[in-house]
């Protein structure tokens, strides 16, 4: 890879290029595809915003009215406070890299207040209907989602996580679940529940019968 000069006196270096050295950076370090994605959505989206306010994007003039005039605009229009923190946490990672590697000047960025939520739950009778066994009939996607909804209602899992899981990552006998992808790359066992367990074997001898055969 061919190493970007140093030096943000630089014209034609400006935060596109850097950006492009910085995901190369955490590809490198093995971040997941989803992590690398997020990034790239949020940093992209706010030097969009300075080219069309016409910001310089020398990293060398980069100052807190960069982040600020981003923020200003995307507030209470389009984005709300906890979205809008997720896109600054993700911009302020790549400022401090930048700064870091000398290509700016360090400056604190700081997130948005949120005011918190109560959020709305389920009802037990609510819940009783998402997790109510399909008739014999039913299509495999009316399956599907019931064993989904099960399992993510069992363990908390993240969609992707759920997504990536095989079947021989799960042990019926010792009642675990081999956890393989996970947001931080970390790979772990977790229990099974009983309730689980007969869902999962529900669904697997209903379309998949051959496994337990």
């Amino acid at each position: 890879m061919k190493r970007v000069i140093k030096n943000p006196h630089v014209r034609q270096l400006n935060m596109r290029l850097l950006l492009d050295s910085y995901i190369e950076m955490k590809e490198a370090r093995n971040l997941s595809k989803d992590t690398i994605r997020n990034i790239k959505l949020s940093v992209n989206k706010w030097l969009n915003y300075l080219e069309a306010s016409e910001y310089d994007l020398d990293p060398s003039k980069l100052d807190s009215k960069y982040i600020y005039s981003f923020s200003k605009h995307y507030l209470g229009e389009e984005l709300r406070p906890t979205s809008l923190n997720h896109y600054l946490r993700d911009i302020r990672t790549f400022v401090y890299w930048m700064a870091d590697e000398g290509y700016c000047q360090r400056f604190k960025i700081d997130l948005v207040k949120e005011q918190e939520a109560i959020v709305d739950t389920y009802t037990d009778e609510e819940m009783e209907l998402l997790l109510a066994k399909p008739h014999l009939n039913a299509t495999y996607g009316e399956w599907r989602t019931w064993a989904v909804i099960n399992w993510m209602y069992a363990t908390g899992n993240r969609a992707s996580t759920v997504c990536n899981i095989k079947l021989e990552d799960l042990n019926f006998t010792k009642q675990e679940i081999r956890i393989t992808k996970t947001k931080t790359n970390k790979a772990y066992i977790i229990p099974m529940s009983t309730a689980l367990r007969n869902v999962i074997q529900e669904f697997v001898e209903q379309w998949r019968a051959e496994v337990f055969t």
